[in-house]
């Protein structure tokens, strides 16, 4: 299982939390709130979203992997990442925003 720490992303204010832990498994990634004990099985895409995530891969680079993967175009992926962060933020697995609120309010 991997132990995260307070990963800066390039988003901004986007932190992965110390207590998330998470394990790679054959398809996709488990997520592990160990304080909350929420649990969150990562199926394609988003399992390769939390793994560049969790890389420090600038946003932008992101969506191109992403877009290329997907084969979809880049707003499609942005979509993507969009709902995924934001689900992840309110079910307690990353914590953050950005000043201006474009990006990822914590609800």
């Amino acid at each position: 299982m991997k132990d995260s720490y307070d990963i800066k992303t390039d988003l901004p204010g986007l932190v992965m939390m110390p207590f998330i832990k998470w394990s790679i498994e054959s398809r996709g990634i488990f997520l592990i709130n160990t304080v909350s004990k929420k649990s969150q099985f990562l199926d394609y895409p988003q399992a390769a979203l939390w793994d560049l995530l969790s890389r420090g891969y600038p946003y932008d680079q992101i969506i191109t992997m992403l877009s290329a993967i997907l084969s979809k175009d880049k707003e499609g992926v942005k979509t993507i990442v969009q709902i995924s962060i934001e689900e992840w933020l309110q079910n307690g697995f990353l914590l953050g925003g950005n000043n201006d609120g474009e990006y990822f309010i914590n609800k």
